[in-house]
């Protein structure tokens, strides 16, 4: 399910290069970003 909406993510930044850019991988925000739900999915 979580790998699912993940896909999704990509597939619409890939569609998107507005999206793209605000989950850049590369963008220290964003891999804090993730990395903080990443710690909540797994506290749940």
């Amino acid at each position: 399910m979580r790998i699912e909406s993940q896909q999704s993510m990509e597939r619409l930044s890939n569609a998107r290069p507005l999206l793209r850019k605000l989950y850049d991988p590369n963008d220290q925000r964003t891999i804090e970003f993730h990395r903080k739900k990443r710690i909540q999915i797994r506290q749940h």
